[in-house]
Formats: C-alpha cells, structure tokens, sequence
C-alpha cells in the first residue's frame, strides 16, 4: 500500500533534508506558519480538500512527525539509500500474487508507478484509490473489502 516502487522517486538536497529531518523547531515553524506545505510532508497531495474526519487523521500524523531528532536516520535512509534501491528490483521475477493499492493523488508514491509494477508482477492486481493521499484517505472501506477478497482469491 502506498509504497515506494520503480519508477519517478525525488529527493530532495541531501544538505537540505539534513537540516530539515533534523531540527524540531524549524519543524515546527514550517508546520505554523506553512501548514498546507507541511501536509505533503506525510503524502498529502497540494490542493487536497479533507473532509472533517480525515482532517483529524492528517493532524495526528503530522503531530507524529514530533519529535523527528528520532526519526532523522530512517527519514534519511528511506530517501537515499531505500527508495533510490527498488529502482533494479526485478519485479517480473515475483511469482506469488500481489495486490497493489496506491491513492492516484498520492504526493509520495507515485500512481504511475503503482501501475507500472502492476504490469510487470506477473498475478498482480492493481487497486487505484481515487483520492486520499498517501494516507489513502477515504479508501479505508474499499481498501479493507478488496483485501478480504484478494485474500480469498489467493488461496
């Protein structure tokens, strides 16, 4: 779900996201003062309009972002040792089934690749979540109903 596959991935500066992922106040500032930027931070597409319900998701996953002095060595290994690493996986060579859901607005993991990957593995279904971000906001019902099924058709 939501993953990082082959395909589009950025990074930003390594300098830049070093100072960034490691200081809680300037944290902080981004998420007061710029809290519609802040929210791509976990996913959020620009422009996502949340309803009340997902609005105290968003919150509660950006106010786990605190404090990210913890968080700074896996932030920073997922952007630049991890993510740029799936680029040579063989995804043909996966033979069990494999279900892919990936929102089509999610700011972190790209559709495209979603359904790239689908193409490739083969027994793989693809589940495209219309909106909902990273977060796959919204999708928790469908998302819970096409695993069920997956699991069912898998066995």
């Amino acid at each position: 779900m939501a993953s990082a596959l082959p395909g589009k991935a950025d990074a930003p500066p390594k300098a830049a996201a070093q100072a960034f992922f490691g200081s809680d106040r300037l944290l902080w500032i981004f998420k007061s003062y710029a809290p519609s930027l802040f929210a791509r931070i976990p996913g959020m597409p620009k422009g996502f309009r949340p309803a009340p319900e997902e609005r105290e998701r968003i919150e509660q996953t950006m106010d786990s972002l605190f404090p990210i002095r913890p968080h700074k060595r896996g932030v920073l290994f997922d952007l630049y040792v991890s993510n740029p690493d799936v680029q040579a996986y063989p995804l043909e060579e996966i033979s069990v089934p494999t279900l892919i859901i990936n929102a089509k607005d999610d700011g972190l993991s790209a559709f495209d690749n979603a359904a790239q990957a689908a193409g490739r593995i083969r027994r793989s279904k693809l589940v495209a979540i219309d909106r909902g971000g990273h977060l796959l906001l919204g999708g928790e019902g469908r998302i819970k109903a096409e695993i069920a099924a997956f699991e069912m058709s898998a066995t």
